[in-house]
């Protein structure tokens, strides 16, 4: 299970790496949903988003930027994908 993190209680949320190994199940009942590589702003963006519009049970993306800090793709209300930016979130690569 490379790159899957399963909480133990029912109220703990599936973590899967999207570049980190595990199959497409996982990616296919995670809640969070990251990459473990960075890529350019736009890149990020795009990234963020197609994830959650691809996998439905997705709540939370996160892609790092190679400007530093990450994308954050949330699903909100109504199937509504936000993107927000979080700079200065850790080192640029």
């Amino acid at each position: 299970m490379s790159g899957v993190a399963v909480g133990e209680g029912s109220d703990e949320l599936v973590c899967v790496a999207l570049d980190g190994g595990a199959g497409e199940t996982w990616r296919q009942c995670a809640d969070v949903l990251s990459s473990m590589g960075s890529f350019p702003h736009p890149a990020a963006v795009r990234l963020a988003r197609s994830v959650l519009l691809r996998y439905p049970g997705c709540l939370l993306t996160v892609v790092a930027r190679r400007e530093g800090g990450c994308v954050v793709g949330l699903r909100a209300a109504g199937g509504v994908v936000v993107v927000l930016v979080v700079r200065g979130a850790g080192p640029a690569r």
